[in-house]
């Protein structure tokens, strides 16, 4: 190899790189991801040499069985994630035993994987600044405000309170810092990150109250299966059938009610015509009968009349009607809000509808 660290400075600047053939991996420092539920700092370290003025591959691994063939250094990163690691993090880690830096204890995510991205320090920063709570814009960790650790005599709602009230502080300070207002983009996605944790807190929220709730709910349901189906629903159907046959009495009698007074206004219009003839006078104009008053049923709560129940059989006709109308009503101007934001939440933007 005329430069065998070529591709190992590489992948520490951030290009991505072809690795090249089976038993021909790159020299350099490497750590791999560790093993799911293990601990960050137990991330293997592996280095790779080619002794001077040989071909020979030579590997050392802080874990695991020793490679010693070129074949077996390929099988240890085959499956795994790795990345890069610069001489000084190898010889602070392996040569003087101290701790890993936070950064160096970050990894892709498998988005960022699938798009290309290679592991940097500067990419790490910026992952950690993701969450406010705990770092800066640049990545370093935040020691006072956004603790994560509230006093124990907190309850848990106001511990995340707490956390929530941090948040609003550490936006207040980064906004007065550049005057209040986005200039750049990179201000503006730094912005994001708060806008982000404003969310995860929301959500952290909203599981907490779900969790603390779930009792009473289970409750409830229960007290609802006592009384609902087998004893309240029970007297809802009984008087359902009660209406029904004093719905069935009451229209019959409007009818008959309807039915005598045609009669009777037709017989005063008959007797009316009969008397002009013989009088030789102009036919009087007689009056159509009145609706007779709906039927009662005295004792009925609700009126003393059995209500009626109204559904929409010209959904069309029906929407055109009230849209004609000088104002919306408020009932259906909710509904459509309502229906526009789910539709929206899907991806149908509709005509006449405005995201704000």
């Amino acid at each position: 190899m005329s430069d065998q660290w070529a591709n190992w400075r590489a992948m520490l600047a951030g290009e991505a790189v072809d690795l090249g053939a089976r038993g021909d991996f790159p020299s350099g420092y490497f750590r791999l991801r560790p093993w799911k539920g293990a601990q960050l700092y137990e991330q293997e370290i592996v280095a790779i040499w080619r002794e001077e003025g040989s071909d020979e591959i030579q590997c050392w691994r802080s874990k695991g069985k020793p490679a010693t063939t070129a074949l077996e250094i390929d099988e240890i990163f085959e499956g795994n994630d790795f990345a890069a690691i610069p001489t000084h993090i190898y010889e602070a880690v392996v040569d003087r035993g101290e701790p890993w830096p936070e950064i160096y204890m970050t990894w892709l995510p498998t988005k960022d994987i699938t798009a290309g991205v290679v592991w940097t320090e500067a990419w790490a920063r910026k992952f950690l600044a993701q969450n406010p709570e705990t770092h800066d814009e640049a990545g370093n960790p935040r020691a006072v405000v956004g603790n994560n650790n509230p006093p124990e005599d907190l309850t848990p709602d106001k511990a995340l309170a707490k956390r929530i009230a941090d948040v609003g502080l550490l936006v207040k300070g980064w906004l007065d810092k550049i005057g209040g207002k986005l200039k750049t983009a990179a201000e503006a996605e730094t912005l994001a990150t708060y806008s982000n944790k404003y969310k995860d807190l929301e959500n952290e929220a909203v599981n907490a109250h779900k969790v603390e709730k779930e009792p009473f709910l289970v409750k409830g349901r229960e007290v609802d299966a006592k009384w609902f189906a087998p004893v309240r629903d029970k007297a809802i159907a009984g008087r359902a059938r009660t209406l029904d046959l004093i719905r069935e009495f009451t229209a019959a009698e409007d009818a008959r009610k309807r039915e005598e007074a045609a009669k009777a206004a037709e017989a005063q219009r008959q007797a009316a015509q009969t008397h002009a003839q013989r009088h030789d006078e102009p036919a009087p104009i007689v009056e159509p009968p009145k609706e007779p008053e709906p039927t009662k049923v005295a004792g009925l709560r609700g009126g003393g009349k059995a209500s009626a129940v109204y559904k929409v059989a010209d959904y069309y006709a029906f929407a055109t009607y009230l849209l004609s109308l000088s104002a919306v009503p408020p009932d259906l101007a909710e509904c459509l809000d309502k229906l526009a934001t789910k539709l929206g939440k899907n991806g149908l933007v509709c005509p006449g509808v405005e995201k704000k």
